[in-house]
């Protein structure tokens, strides 16, 4: 079931624009996919309920499959620039991106539509003290 879900989430994460994830996904699935041949007899574990990850030999250090995941994108991003932040510089980058945002967002209305996901667009979280603070920064 798990092999199942992941493509099904990397797609949506593809659809609303969350690229890093979409593609940490793509890798992990890939490296999932090739379990048995790089690390042979870790499919059992898997099969057992496994999910759990160690990167140190502390006892009790595990954290999950996702948390890892996350992590990792996290530390990923820090590492280098990534976003319209990081193409300002561009004037053509910048045009481009500023082209294709409506395309962007009515692909992702279409798929939250479908998804069932589909929100009111409630202006007041944007204006919130902590969503100001953030946006601040990104500016």
């Amino acid at each position: 079931m798990f092999k199942y879900v992941i493509p099904k989430i990397t797609n949506l994460f593809f659809a609303v624009n969350q690229l890093n994830y979409a593609r940490w996904c793509v890798k992990y699935l890939d490296n999932l996919n090739k379990v048995d041949e790089t690390h042979p007899g870790l499919k059992n574990d898997f099969m057992n309920g496994c999910f759990g990850i160690k990167r140190t030999d502390k006892p009790f250090s595990s954290i999950p499959i996702d948390l890892t995941l996350d992590q990792t994108i996290n530390a990923e991003a820090a590492r280098c620039l990534r976003g319209i932040a990081h193409f300002t510089d561009s004037l053509a980058a910048g045009q481009r991106w500023t082209k294709i945002h409506s395309i962007r967002a009515n692909i992702i209305s279409h798929v939250f539509d479908i998804c069932g996901l589909k929100q009111l667009q409630d202006a007041s979280a944007d204006l919130q003290p902590n969503r100001i603070k953030i946006y601040g920064k990104q500016l």
